[in-house]
C-alpha cells in the first residue's frame, strides 16, 4: 500500500476512534497517519485535540501548531492552539490566535476573548481590548495608526527549567527540538515577506523553545536563534524592548551556565 494510502487509513481509524471518544487510541493513529503524510493540516489538528482530551496538553502544542502554520486561516486550529498556549500561561500570545479565530468563524473564540476582556478587529482580526474598544468608539488602535507596544514585559530568563520549584512551568517538558524548526520557519517566512505576523510567531516558538532547554550545549545556541529574532523585529517595529531582550539574549548566551534563580530586571 502506498504511504498516501496508509495514510489515509490511519486517518480515517483516528476519526473513527475520536468519534468514539476513544482519545488515546485515536492519538495513536493520527500520529501514524502523520508520520505518513506530515503536511495534512486536519491530520495535525486532530492529533493536538485528541492529546488535549487524553491530558496530555503540552503534547498537543506542536501538532497544532503544524496545523496553524499549514494552513493560517484554519479556524478551529486557531482556537485550539490558544487555548493551549493559555494553559501553558501564554495569554498575550494567546490573544492573537483567538481573535483571529473569531475573525475567521470559530464560535468559541469570542466569548473566550470576552472572558480576558478582549475583542477581536472586524477590519484587521487583531486583538483589542474591550476598554480600548470602549473608549475609541469600536475603533481598532492599530487600524488607527496608533504605535505598536508591547502588552506586557516578560520574566528576562526564558526556560521553564530554572523557574522556581514552585512555578507549575518548571515542570514541563516540551519538544525543543520541533519549537526551535518552527520559529526558524516563521523567521524565514518574515524575511521573505511571505507572512505578515510570521516575526511574532517566530519569536513566540524560539522563546518556548528557549524555554524547555537544559543541555548546557544547545541553550546557548537556542539563546541565539531568539536574540537573532528579536533583533529582526526591532527592526521591523522598532519597538526599544525587543533590541533590550537581543542584549540580553547575547549576554546570556555569552555567560551561560548562570543560576537557578530567576530575577526581574
Amino acid at each position: 500500500m502506498a504511504a498516501a494510502s496508509r495514510a489515509e487509513h490511519f486517518f480515517q481509524q483516528g476519526k473513527n476512534f475520536f468519534a468514539q471518544k476513544d482519545y488515546p487510541r485515536a492519538t495513536e493513529a493520527f500520529d501514524a497517519a502523520i508520520r505518513l503524510a506530515p503536511d495534512v493540516p486536519n491530520s495535525q489538528f486532530l492529533l493536538g485535540v485528541s492529546r488535549v482530551r487524553s491530558g496530555d496538553v503540552p503534547g498537543a502544542l506542536v501538532p497544532l501548531a503544524r496545523c496553524v502554520y499549514l494552513e493560517p486561516e484554519h479556524p478551529d486550529g486557531l482556537n485550539a492552539l490558544a487555548m493551549t498556549l493559555r494553559w501553558l500561561g501564554r495569554d498575550d500570545d494567546a490573544v492573537i490566535h483567538l481573535a483571529r479565530a473569531a475573525y475567521l468563524g470559530n464560535l468559541q473564540a469570542p466569548d473566550t476573548l470576552a472572558a480576558m476582556g478582549m475583542d477581536f478587529c472586524r477590519t484587521c482580526s487583531g486583538p483589542v481590548r474591550l476598554s480600548d474598544t470602549a473608549s475609541a468608539g469600536g475603533a481598532c488602535p492599530r487600524c488607527a495608526g496608533e504605535p505598536r507596544t508591547l502588552t506586557s514585559p516578560r520574566l528576562r530568563m526564558w526556560p521553564f527549567a530554572r523557574l522556581p520549584e514552585d512555578d507549575w512551568r518548571s515542570r514541563l517538558s516540551l519538544p525543543r527540538e520541533e519549537l526551535s524548526e518552527l520559529g526558524l520557519q516563521y523567521l524565514e517566512w518574515h524575511r521573505h515577506g511571505s507572512e505578515n505576523r510570521g516575526i511574532d510567531q517566530a519569536i513566540m516558538y524560539l522563546e518556548l523553545a528557549a524555554a524547555s532547554t537544559e543541555a548546557d550545549t544547545e541553550y546557548p545556541i537556542q539563546l541565539s536563534h531568539l536574540g537573532v529574532a528579536y533583533r529582526e523585529r526591532f527592526g521591523h517595529h522598532g519597538l526599544s524592548t525587543d533590541l533590550e531582550y537581543a542584549i540580553d539574549c547575547l549576554s546570556r548566551r555569552t555567560r551561560w551556565p548562570f543560576p537557578k534563580s530567576p530575577s526581574r530586571d
